[in-house]
């Protein structure tokens, strides 16, 4: 008779190591703070600066009933101070005393959060560096002729054309003007094609 052999059991994945629910917590209202230009504006205009609300309303080109509202909304979340001076109040980047606070050293978290706002910075990059035009022409063959010019504009890293889906896909060079260019492979692709095509530009 065949020996059974026993299944051995599965390893268990090891336990992750996650943050306390209170550092989670911060991380979380950091995140939705964090969600608006406008609060970004604001906190990037008081690093290393003391400045009163109406300078800080003039920065930002934002009224002063704006600013304040979203001040309070910093406040709140202990991410700018104030003191009176006269009659003005004057504003700062504040810092949480918490140790444990996401933001607070160079701790892990904080690490992540400025890991997060660089992917997401590199994205958009890129995304705006690669876009894809729906395009009229009516052959092959001009469709080619079409990819050719669009290759020779300046601000153009790479341009390709598919007849079959009536689509033209652009990488543009770093720093190009994406509708500025487009206008140009326009005109390019006019002059070896003079019937054809491009949309939304």
């Amino acid at each position: 008779m065949a020996e059974i052999k026993e299944a051995m059991p599965a390893p268990q994945p090891e336990a992750l190591d996650m943050p306390d629910d209170e550092v989670l917590y911060e991380l979380a209202d950091l995140f939705r703070v964090f969600g608006d230009s406008t609060r970004i504006k604001i906190l990037y205009a008081l690093h290393d600066n003391e400045l009163c609300v109406q300078d800080i309303a003039s920065a930002v080109q934002l009224s002063q009933s704006a600013v304040s509202h979203q001040l309070r909304v910093l406040k709140d979340s202990k991410l700018v101070r104030f003191r009176r001076e006269g009659k003005n109040r004057v504003l700062r980047t504040g810092r949480r005393p918490c140790a444990q606070h996401p933001l607070s050293g160079d701790g892990p978290y904080r690490r992540m959060i400025f890991r997060a706002a660089a992917r997401t910075k590199t994205e958009r990059l890129v995304s705006t560096m690669k876009k894809t035009y729906k395009i009229e022409v009516d052959c092959a063959n001009c469709a080619q002729k079409m990819e050719d010019a669009a290759n020779t504009v300046a601000g153009v890293e790479k341009a390709t054309v598919s007849f079959m889906t009536q689509k033209m896909k652009v990488e543009f060079a770093e720093g190009a003007d994406p509708h500025a260019t487009m206008e140009n492979v326009l005109s390019a692709c006019k002059k070896v094609e003079d019937d054809c095509e491009i949309f939304d530009i």
